[in-house]
């Protein structure tokens, strides 16, 4: 009963977490044990036929092995030390194999790319979940690969280690997830894994017999609520079999039924059609909600199995009351609608700040533009112009906003100014060239800022880093080739220069030819370019982990003179920050043109009217500079 339970447990788990980015996954840990042993098999056997299928036999039985007695051997190991620690990690196995909330996540970025984004952006992202080329798909073949992939891996990533791991346990279940990666790793039918992938294919095609046909007929149950059901067991027993996989079918015909659609057909691997019979009817065309439809019915059809182990086993012992399970499954649902509602959502500029000529916001009378000396201080702001989120007088506005986004704390600030020079920057010491430090209120109160945010990653060596101008004073002239600048010219508008030194040599020549270079930091990496919001794959040679969740500020540039200014909070009791993909989605959907990561982690701070939006709940670290937005009239 124990593992019943802790299955029960961790299933829950994944729906509340689903697999958080930050925490390593079992599945990486089989993926690396698989290129090892692959590696080390390749080279004992001969690259014959026989040889790769033998090599292949043992690749399977090595990492099915190891896998089942290192689970095996952690479980020992946590009951020796107390019965509860072995409970507690049953349910963190159970938990990790299961994809039920991660599934929908990748999924439902196809539909937000297509609502917020572009065709191209959608075929990107479906491009992560399946292994066809998407290049060239419709909108509709796009979502129709969305939902197979619902489809499919309700099967073999939800309701299969769901019987396997009830039926053996967690390592049975563990074991499963094993055999489930060498298929997606090595099962492929091309030339490298044809033979040495061929004893996982069908190892994963065994395993899959029997649950494959207990999920298809299941799903088919579930569509009863709410769904075709009658439609999904008539194309259930009419196409379940067409598929070239023995497996695949059976849960996608009856996902086809439910829904009224037809899936499957001819679709490109690596370059070449592989011809596939349809399934279903094309009863209608296919919709972007047909991908949440398919994820509703995929999570009907696994919690109809735990009602199923809940009802033989938990109730009769008293474990789980009907009252009790009332209430947890509102909760998860209830948690899942607002998630899905927050993810749904695309931040905005404020209304005033729309609007695309600045003269038709900013009054010219008594706006005079200020000096661009790095030590010399912006205008005082009045002090009656402020309210608590807002700031206004002839020269500039300011408007602040907080969003609970990517299960985190964001800061944004709008700023509107009249006069290029408003824009600035100032240093912590009393000459460019110092060691000081100071906490970011201190130099915006010094300098009469009215919003500020830390800068780059100043160095104060003149031979370390890279071009580097404060206020139109050289610090540091050389380029280099680790980090992307951001050149503020005397417009006030933003340029980002590349990584690499033949990059940002030319364009800071090009630049200087026609424009006087105000500032220019030194970090990065670029978040929007040219109104295009960069993907992850622009971050995999940067530092300060871009693929982590990790407390971030950046700043943006929205039009002429109109900018946005973000901090993520992070390292608290209830957020984590962003990665470098998501806070480059967020300057994005806030409608950025030009945007550029500062530093981040505990240096990440905003300030507004004295007030500190940071990674750690009002407090600041010493930085070196900092950028700030001032007031262009009065004193």
């Amino acid at each position: 009963m124990n593992h019943l339970t802790a299955l029960l447990l961790g299933f829950g788990v994944d729906l509340l977490l689903g697999d958080p980015r930050w925490l390593p996954h079992p599945v990486q840990g089989i993926g690396w044990l698989i290129g090892k042993l692959e590696a080390a098999l390749r080279r004992c056997f001969p690259t014959t036929e026989r040889g790769e299928r033998r090599a292949g036999v043992w690749l399977a039985a090595l990492t099915v092995g190891l896998t089942g007695l290192t689970t095996g051997l952690c479980l020992f190991l946590a009951g020796l030390l107390h019965p509860a620690a072995r409970f507690a990690l049953e349910v963190v196995i159970s938990w990790q194999i299961l994809a039920t909330k991660s599934l929908r996540r990748e999924t439902m970025k196809v539909v937000r790319a297509l609502e917020h984004g572009t065709l191209d952006d959608a075929r990107r992202a479906v491009s992560m979940v399946v292994g066809r080329d998407t290049a060239q798909l419709t909108e509709a073949e796009v979502l129709a690969a969305d939902v197979e992939t619902v489809a499919e891996n309700a099967a073999d990533g939800i309701l299969a280690p769901l019987l396997w791991a009830a039926v053996l346990g967690p390592v049975g279940g563990m074991c499963y997830k094993a055999v489930n990666t060498l298929d997606s790793t090595v099962g492929y039918q091309n030339e490298r894994y044809l033979n040495f992938g061929r004893a996982s294919a069908l190892l994963d095609d065994a395993c899959n017999w029997v649950p494959a046909r207990v999920a298809g007929f299941l799903m088919c149950l579930a569509a009863f609520c709410g769904f075709d059901g009658h439609g999904a067991l008539r194309v259930f027993f009419r196409d379940r079999r067409n598929h070239k996989s023995p497996n695949s079918a059976h849960t996608e015909a009856a996902c086809a039924g439910a829904l009224g659609l037809q899936l499957g057909g001819t679709h490109l691997y690596f370059g070449k059609p592989v011809v596939k019979p349809t399934i279903g009817d094309a009863v209608r065309p296919i919709c972007r909600r047909d991908v949440k439809r398919a994820n509703d019915l995929a999570l009907l059809t696994a919690l109809l199995v735990l009602m199923v182990v809940s009802l033989t086993v938990l109730v009769p012992s008293g474990a789980v009351t009907d009252e009790a399970l009332s209430r947890y499954e509102d909760a998860l649902w209830e948690q899942e609608e607002d998630e899905e509602e927050s993810a749904r959502e695309v931040l905005k500029p404020r209304a005033v700040l729309a609007n695309a000529a600045l003269s038709d916001v900013l009054p010219a009378a008594n706006i005079k533009a200020l000096d661009t000396g790095l030590f010399t201080p912006g205008s005082a702001p009045l002090e009656a112009n402020f309210t608590e989120d807002s700031y206004r007088d002839d020269s500039i506005i300011v408007e602040m906003e907080k969003k609970r986004l990517y299960d985190s704390d964001v800061f944004i600030a709008y700023v509107r100014i009249a006069t290029p020079s408003q824009i600035r920057t100032a240093v912590a010491g009393s000459k460019l060239k110092s060691s000081n430090t100071n906490l970011i209120t201190r130099i915006t109160a010094n300098y009469n800022g009215i919003v500020a945010v830390n800068g780059d990653f100043y160095s104060n060596s003149e031979k370390k880093g890279g071009y580097m101008v404060r206020q139109k004073e050289v610090f540091r002239e050389k380029v280099s080739n680790n980090y992307d600048l951001l050149v503020i010219d005397e417009m006030g508008d933003f340029h980002i220069l590349p990584r690499g030194k033949e990059n940002q040599q030319n364009g800071i020549s090009t630049l200087q030819n026609e424009h006087e270079i105000v500032n220019c930091f030194f970090f990065g990496p670029a978040l929007v370019v040219d109104g295009e919001v960069q993907g992850a794959d622009t971050y995999d040679q940067y530092a300060f982990d871009p693929a982590q969740p990790n407390p971030r500020a950046a700043i943006g540039q929205i039009g002429p003179l109109t900018y946005a200014v973000v901090v993520v909070n992070g390292r608290t009791s209830d957020t984590v920050g962003v990665t470098m993909e998501q806070l480059a989605t967020i300057m994005g959907d806030i409608g950025c043109q030009q945007a550029y990561n500062l530093d981040g982690g505990n240096s990440a701070t905003l300030v507004f009217h004295n007030e500190i939006y940071s990674a750690k709940e009002n407090k600041e670290r010493s930085v070196s500079d900092i950028i700030y937005f001032a007031s262009a009239i009065g004193e």
